[in-house]
């Protein structure tokens, strides 16, 4: 991934100071690192769908958390619910978890770590 972090931020570095001229060096750098950031993470995130397109599961990490965790389809749960020693959840579980709290989150993540089970509606 570093080549093409230093491929983009190069590129971005480039047009900036070219369509930018009045700008200081530490501003175009500035600018250059956000569309650089911005980039990457689309490209992490085209990686993880093309991933767990593949695998049907992938290891994820939380910031709220402080921990990481699997997200896998639904009809392969139970086949790994056990496999992994962190939480395992379906995907059809996280839009659930968009409507909490996060103390909410933390205490069903807690609930999972425990049971090895499923949140339900």
């Amino acid at each position: 991934m570093g080549k093409i972090v230093n491929d983009i931020y190069d590129d971005r570095h480039a047009d900036i100071k070219e369509k930018n001229s009045d700008l200081t060096s530490v501003e175009i750098q500035r600018k250059a690192m956000e569309l650089t950031f911005k980039s990457t993470s689309v490209i992490q995130m085209d990686e993880w769908r093309k991933s767990f397109e593949t695998n049907g599961y992938i290891k994820l990490v939380s910031p709220l958390l402080g921990e990481a965790f699997y997200l896998c389809r639904d009809e392969m749960f139970d086949t790994i619910k056990d496999k992994f020693p962190e939480v395992v959840y379906k995907a059809s579980e996280l839009p659930m978890l968009k409507t909490l709290e996060p103390e909410d989150i933390k205490c069903l993540h807690m609930g999972k770590k425990v049971t090895r089970g499923t949140i339900q509606n």
